[in-house]
């Protein structure tokens, strides 16, 4: 992480910042970087907003990188992310005071693989268990955005992207009706316009009821942006395998991979170096 005050240096591998040149659109030349960051502070609305969360180089260039250097949209996510940090406080109240989320850490429901795509993609599984069905969907909101803060922090991460596993087998449907409307619409657009990050793509297995009655509830919410990326596909998990290895998945879920209980103690294990 830059601190306050020290400017920007890339020290982006060649491979790293070709894809990143290629791929969004970044300035291959540090000086025209830095002016795109400076541009994004000064033209943020702190009356509105509030102020900055930080003011760091790095913290202004994960919005510019997930817009490809749109100073116009990047500038909007930049707004809706500070915007949605002081109206959902239901959860944001809990990635801000992380020790409140030991249940869901600990509980296995989600965890990033330690390998990645051959893309270099990150890879989020999502599984919920019987033993996790109590748990309250804030509190796993919450957990993700932790998780998402913890990889932005990573260059590659802002550069490379992320996959989302979601496996609806185990999911208690219950949980999700006790969310009132108005938090569903809260939640879509935290995924979709307030997270400065790059979504490859979206993975759904054992879609079912449990599926049907999320997607009811986001859909009028939901913008191209989000629904170009979802995939079902039921049972089928080789139907990733060309995009993510059967050594990244559980064995529960046709791969060979750590299960997840394992998998989920070796992240956390990771998150809590930085906590």
């Amino acid at each position: 992480m830059t601190t306050e005050g020290e400017r920007y240096v890339c020290k982006l591998s060649t491979e790293l910042l070709e894809k990143a040149v290629k791929e969004l659109n970044e300035p291959r030349d540090n000086t025209e970087r830095l002016k795109a960051i400076d541009r994004l502070k000064k033209s943020y609305n702190s009356d509105k907003y509030g102020p900055f969360k930080r003011m760091d180089d790095l913290f202004f260039l994960r919005f510019l990188r997930a817009r490809k250097f749109d100073h116009n949209k990047a500038l909007k996510v930049l707004h809706k992310y500070h915007g949605i940090r002081r109206k959902f406080r239901e959860v944001f109240d809990l990635v801000d005071n992380p020790s409140q989320l030991e249940e869901v850490m600990e509980s296995g429901i989600m965890y990033v693989s330690e390998e990645r795509t051959k893309s270099g993609a990150y890879v989020t599984v999502y599984r919920p268990e019987p033993h996790t069905k109590h748990t309250s969907q804030y509190m796993v909101y919450a957990y993700g955005q932790v998780c998402t803060e913890y990889l932005l922090e990573k260059e590659e991460y802002q550069i490379c992207g992320n996959v989302l596993i979601d496996d609806f087998e185990h999911f208690d449907t219950n949980s999700v009706k006790a969310i009132p409307v108005k938090h569903i619409k809260k939640i879509t657009n935290l995924l979709q316009e307030a997270t400065p990050a790059r979504l490859q793509s979206i993975h759904l297995f054992n879609e079912g009821t449990a599926f049907d009655l999320l997607f009811t509830l986001a859909k009028p919410f939901m913008k191209r942006r989000l629904t170009k990326h979802l995939k079902l596909h039921g049972k089928k998990y080789s139907e990733i395998y060309d995009e993510v290895s059967p050594t990244i998945l559980p064995p529960c879920m046709g791969g060979s991979g750590s299960d997840p209980v394992t998998a989920s103690k070796a992240w956390v294990s990771r998150l809590r170096v930085v906590s």
